[in-house]
């Protein structure tokens, strides 16, 4: 629709469905492998060069007066000819020498009053000298260099043209796109003393601007020429060159192994005509249609391989379906000021980062990525080991990668992955809650009773029924160490501020535990298709760690202790409720058997008053 009324100017984005992948191991150093080939002869074959070479023949036959002594010589074998040759001629291993030194000859000629032109004799070749474009076998048959190119019609502007590669997982959308624009992430390899062993440069996106080929003057005008740009690339290497009309530029980049990338253009339309994808080949270097089977490596024949298409890259608005919606209110305000909503509680998500492929993923994705899972999970279990004996500094320190929302986030999710649920709820006892608890531990043995008022107080039974209450429930004293917790702090110059963990809500975190463990009681069991975190120990496990946690720290009351125990183990601890239910159940229906038998007694009584009252009269 380019051109006519409904045409869209828009940035398009487009890539060839024809990926090529590099080595999975680079077994040369880049630019070992030809990527072009020279207009010139290498040194090498200067040397060798033939005695009766295209340049000496173009030499000779450059005047007529060299061609007539030619024929002369020719026709004549006298021996003074080699007096004359010498005195006349130059010595032609001097003129070889010349040669050898890089086809360079200037001689020096006497002034001399130019002579009317005369038409040759002979032509100024004796045979005609084509250009031989045909492949090296030795060359091609061992290159892993392949070409495509990219013609840019005329008429179309090169500056709204960028050609190159771009990864599988390319999906930026921009209407101004720019190469600056361009995500990368550099990874450099290092040691302790600070020497730089290996640092590559990731991103996906490798591209080359046609604005970069045209002077000044061109671009106020529209361009009459086509410009084609040409890609090379080198699987052995990883080695991506450009050229433009043939010439070779100075851009270039440098990929890793096993890396997978697509021919790609991006233009912003200026005419109907814009570009052309050209998949032919240059003199000993492979076409791009090779590159894509491996039954096709040797094949010099340049193809167009089935189901050949041109993707684009449409820009589509999307999210993940969160599962569960927002909480709206709703509510007219006034007929002046309308309706009013307000959301209050916002959905959370929890992202994962990958600095080395720049990009973030949903945490909830891990699941489909198993690499990722387990690789995160071991993360977790490092903070966990390095934060553990106490290292509080450390912990502090974590909390700028893990904080408090997070953890709050993670271990409630119910659609978690088991391993991460594990590693979130083990990651937050070991930062926050390991030494309050092994404070608790350490006078677990020590019976060290205070008397006071609220001590003598304390019986041997809960109530008068004389029946053993529930552990841990009831009325309580002893010296345990108080609980102590500091601000979330990453720099600090104070070292007292890391003397003690960093805080979080304990009252919260402890209504979550209770209201997770009786979810699971409920909903869980063996009998489950799809339990939290996959499987029932996932589901179970980390809330009973965290459960232990705070009963050791002493944060539960006696309801929720109670609360607790019932639902580990009801039959035990829920005994005496019942039989208390069942005995006073007896009860009531013993009374209500009294009751109706003394009613029909008192019936019974009555009736034989009023028979005897009867009789006597």
């Amino acid at each position: 629709t380019f051109g006519s009324q409904n045409s869209n100017n828009d940035m398009i984005f487009m890539r060839l469905s024809m990926p090529v992948q590099f080595h999975e191991t680079f077994k040369c150093t880049p630019g070992a492998t030809p990527l072009t080939r020279s207009l010139t002869n290498p040194e090498e074959e200067v040397q060798d060069i033939d005695m009766d070479s295209e340049f000496e023949v173009l030499k000779k036959s450059a005047s007529p007066k060299e061609a007539d002594a030619n024929e002369k010589e020719q026709q004549s074998k006298e021996p003074p000819k080699e007096l004359s040759k010498i005195e006349n001629e130059k010595d032609t291993l001097s003129e070889k020498s010349k040669t050898k030194r890089g086809f360079l000859f200037k001689a020096k000629k006497a002034a001399f009053i130019a002579p009317p032109p005369v038409v040759p004799t002979m032509p100024r070749l004796v045979k005609d000298v084509v250009p031989d474009d045909r492949d090296d076998p030795e060359i091609i048959l061992n290159t892993t260099t392949y070409y495509y190119s990219v013609r840019i019609f005329a008429g179309q502007e090169p500056t709204g043209v960028w050609v190159g590669w771009v990864t599988p997982d390319y999906h930026q959308y921009d209407l101004n796109f720019d190469l600056p624009k361009i995500r990368t992430a550099t990874m450099t390899v290092g040691d302790e003393q600070g020497n730089v062993h290996d640092s590559m440069k990731r991103s996906n996106c490798y591209m080359v601007w046609g604005g970069e080929f045209i002077s000044n003057t061109q671009q106020t005008r529209v361009s009459n020429v086509d410009l084609v740009i040409g890609c090379l690339v080198d699987l052995a290497t990883g080695l991506l060159n450009f050229t433009a009309n043939g010439k070779e530029i100075n851009t270039f980049f440098q990929v890793e192994p096993n890396t997978k990338l697509f021919p790609a253009v991006f233009v912003l339309p200026f005419s109907q005509n814009m570009i052309q994808f050209e998949l032919g080949k240059l003199k000993n270097i492979m076409p791009i249609s090779s590159a894509m089977f491996i039954s096709e490596r040797k094949n010099t024949v340049p193809q167009c391989p089935p189901r050949l298409d041109v993707q684009m890259l449409t820009p589509v608005v999307w999210s993940r379906m969160p599962n569960e919606f927002l909480h709206v209110d709703t509510g007219r305000v006034s007929e002046r000021h309308g309706w009013m909503i307000e959301c209050l509680e916002p959905l959370i998500m929890m992202a994962l980062n990958i600095p080395e492929e720049n990009r973030c993923i949903d945490i909830l994705e891990l699941s489909e990525r198993l690499d990722l899972l387990k690789f995160h999970y071991h993360t977790l279990q490092l903070y966990c080991a390095v934060c553990a004996l106490g290292n509080n500094r450390v912990a502090h320190a974590l909390c700028s990668y893990v904080d408090e929302s997070q953890l709050l986030y993670t271990i409630e999710s119910k659609f978690l992955p088991g391993l991460l649920r594990s590693g979130y709820y083990d990651l937050m006892i070991s930062m926050h809650l390991e030494s309050a608890k092994r404070s608790r531990l350490m006078m677990n043995n020590e019976f060290i009773v205070p008397m006071s008022e609220e001590t003598k107080s304390i019986t041997l039974f809960p109530d008068e029924e004389k029946k053993h209450g529930l552990p841990g429930v009831g009325l309580s004293t002893c010296l345990r160490p108080d609980l102590h917790f500091s601000p979330t702090s990453f720099v600090s110059a104070t070292s007292e501020l890391y003397q003690w963990s960093p805080c979080i809500p304990l009252d919260i975190l402890k209504m979550k535990a209770i209201n997770m463990l009786t979810e699971a009681v409920q909903d869980g069991g063996q009998h489950m298709r799809d339990p939290v975190g996959g499987s029932v120990e996932f589901q179970f496990v980390p809330v009973l760690k965290l459960i232990s946690t705070l009963l050791i720290m002493g944060i539960f009351e006696d309801d929720d202790a109670k609360h607790i125990l019932k639902m580990i183990e009801p039959n035990v601890f829920a005994e005496h409720k019942e039989e208390a239910s069942e005995e006073k159940e007896e009860e009531t229906e013993a009374v209500a058997e009294k009751e109706e038998e003394e009613k029909e007694e008192g019936q019974e009584e009555e009736e034989e008053e009023e028979g005897g009252g009867g009789g006597e009269e």
